[in-house]
């Protein structure tokens, strides 16, 4: 999304949206991450006696695969950013504010609920839809020989 600095000067006050190809703003995302198009941004651009601020918010709608069961879920987006541009360019390129602000947005640990039970560690069945007969608290095989480690 670019602005045109002639057009924020005669506006003073500008505002403008606009539905983004998330390739051409994110790029090639990994596997496990698919941004669904479009994603909206909405900018208001304010003309002051040195510089330009230019505020916006942008809300883009993600396919993820859960990090304990490995389902894909959706996930909006809503994300706000503001940033201060001179007025010596002709023309404001908001690609990096945008994906910058969705980038550090998407969460730490995917989880697609917070009850989510995950996979079995066991039989790889998937908690959420099948219960599994496996003991949950069994330790893997290959700790066995530190039960009869004996510490002094």
């Amino acid at each position: 999304m670019q602005l045109k600095v002639p057009d924020i000067r005669a506006a003073h006050d500008l505002l403008s949206e606009a539905d983004l190809d998330s390739e051409k703003i994110i790029g090639s995302p990994p596997d496990f991450v698919a941004f669904k198009n479009p994603i909206r941004t909405r900018v208001r651009a304010t003309l002051s006696e040195n510089d330009i601020l230019v505020s916006g918010e942008t809300m883009a709608v993600v396919w993820i695969n859960c990090g304990r069961c490995l389902e894909n879920y959706e996930l909006t987006l809503m994300v706000k950013f503001s940033q201060i541009y001179g007025l010596e360019q002709e023309i404001i390129d908001l690609k990096d504010e945008i994906r910058e602000s969705l980038l550090i947005d998407l969460p730490a640990k995917f989880l697609c609920t917070e009850a989510c039970e995950g996979l079995c560690p066991h039989c790889g069945a998937n908690r959420n839809v099948n219960k599994c007969s496996c003991e949950k608290n069994s330790a893997a095989p290959r700790w066995g020989p530190l039960k009869n480690l004996k510490l002094q």
